[in-house]
């Protein structure tokens, strides 16, 4: 069974429906910014770092502007009191490049197209007569968002903190994660702490930044490459003050396509959610 906008039209009344429809109405309502946020495309704010690399474009400034409402899909298996949910959406819009060009800034404009995939589980905890039908969140994945054919991959990462360490190895990122109404089992981390992240990657030669954000702050900071390419890491500090909920996102674009003009686009990220304490 699945759900979503290309389904065919069905019974609202048929009980499999209306349980699909509570599961899609309790993440639209409960659980958008935990399983559906993708913050990090957009201007970043000055919050954000604006570091700018040595390369042939002399490039300053690069920021991805969506220009399409991104329309999830919801796909929707049921097992007995088990749900195992994908969420899945595009983002298409614009790259947009600001360099320096005969001691003036000079812009370039190019397109991107990435694809959105996250997976939960739901399990009905009450009974039908319960809202949304007794269905809650029980699992879920960090999102996956990738260029089409991109060869790029974000192998394992790593946040170490003042007080604690969390190493995200190649299986840990694609898995489900257990939770529970509190979330207490997801990666929890303070706010105002100095934290130190790593990535280990693959494919072509690639940028990496992280990111964090809410609402309308986004945060972007480059990653510094170590003695071999496919490793990257940077400290820096966490605001002071912090939502309960964030998403930190690692994100690696291919160098050619913010260095050059001809490159195409191509990009690979995971998206996980964090407890802010």
């Amino acid at each position: 069974l699945s759900c979503g906008k290309k389904e065919s039209p069905t019974d609202p009344t048929d009980p499999a429906q209306m349980d699909r429809d509570a599961i899609r109405n309790l993440v639209n309502s409960q659980h958008s910014v935990l399983l559906a946020d993708a913050s990090y495309y957009g201007v970043e704010d000055t919050t954000g770092s604006k570091d700018r690399p040595i390369d042939p474009l002399n490039l300053i400034y690069w920021f991805r502007q969506p220009t399409t409402a991104a329309a999830k899909d919801f796909f929707i298996n049921i097992s007995n009191d088990t749900a195992y949910v994908t969420i899945t959406f595009n983002i298409s819009g614009d790259l947009h490049l600001y360099f320096l060009k005969d001691y003036k800034i000079d812009s370039l404009h190019k397109n991107f197209s990435d694809d959105f995939t996250r997976n939960a589980v739901f399990v009905r905890v009450g009974n039908e007569n319960d809202v949304y039908r007794g269905w809650r969140l029980r699992g879920l994945s960090p999102a996956i968002v990738k260029t089409s054919g991109s060869n790029l991959s974000i192998d394992s990462v790593s946040i170490e903190c003042s007080d604690t360490f969390f190493n995200f190895s190649y299986q840990n990122l694609r898995s489900t994660w257990p939770v529970d109404d509190s979330l207490s089992s997801l990666p929890s981390i303070s706010s105002g702490d100095s934290i130190t992240i790593t990535f280990y990657v693959a494919g072509d030669t690639a940028d990496a930044y992280f990111h964090f954000g809410w609402n309308d702050t986004h945060a972007r900071f480059v990653m510094f490459p170590g003695q071999s390419i496919t490793v990257f890491s940077r400290g820096l500090r966490l605001p002071d003050s912090m939502p309960p909920k964030v998403n930190f996102a690692f994100d690696l674009i291919r160098y050619s396509a913010l260095h050059t003009t001809g490159g195409v686009y191509s990009s690979a990220a995971f998206i996980i959610p964090v407890k802010i304490r």
